[in-house]
């Protein structure tokens, strides 16, 4: 069964790479352009994954990862935070709202496969004295990591064609 990824990012050119890079993938990929929206989606599809843009209209990726995690029906879901090379990351906010991860754009296409792979086969340990809960304990993590179908990235085999000639927004 595939996997949901909730992608909500404001730039068009990284709605068409991420679709590129997941194409050959095993995951349904919802696109939204906006913190609201993407709050509102997570609710309605509640997605597997969740990738946020540091920066864009309505909430920013922070404050849509810390309604995901305050959502006790959300909070399961990892959040990969995306920001861009001239967007400092915040390494106190990240932790304050509890995100799984974060990517600088411009990434590479298997490295973003790898952590959204990992995000997704993260499973927490049982811990018999709290009956799974961790109670503000790091929580442990058992990562399997899959095969790589082949070594080409989508980004390499189908070219930059389509994103470079995309037109401007």
């Amino acid at each position: 069964m595939s996997k949901k990824i909730l992608l909500a990012d404001d730039s068009i050119t990284i709605h068409k790479v991420i679709s590129i890079t997941f194409g050959d993938e095993d995951f349904d990929l919802e696109i939204v352009s906006d913190g609201e929206a993407a709050v509102a989606k997570a609710r309605e599809i509640a997605p597997d994954l969740v990738m946020a843009d540091v920066s864009m209209p309505g909430k920013s990726g922070y404050e849509v990862c810390e309604i995901i995690k305050s959502d006790p029906q959300l909070s399961h879901i990892p959040v990969l935070i995306l920001a861009g090379t001239f967007e400092p990351i915040n390494d106190e906010e990240l932790k304050r709202v509890g995100a799984d991860d974060f990517i600088v754009k411009p990434f590479e296409s298997q490295e973003l496969i790898d952590k959204v792979r990992n995000l997704l086969e993260r499973e927490v340990a049982p811990q018999p004295e709290t009956g799974g809960r961790t109670h503000g304990r790091r929580r442990r993590w058992r990562v399997r990591h899959l095969p790589r179908k082949n070594s080409h990235t989508p980004l390499q085999r189908y070219g930059m064609r389509g994103i470079l000639s995309a037109p401007k927004r």
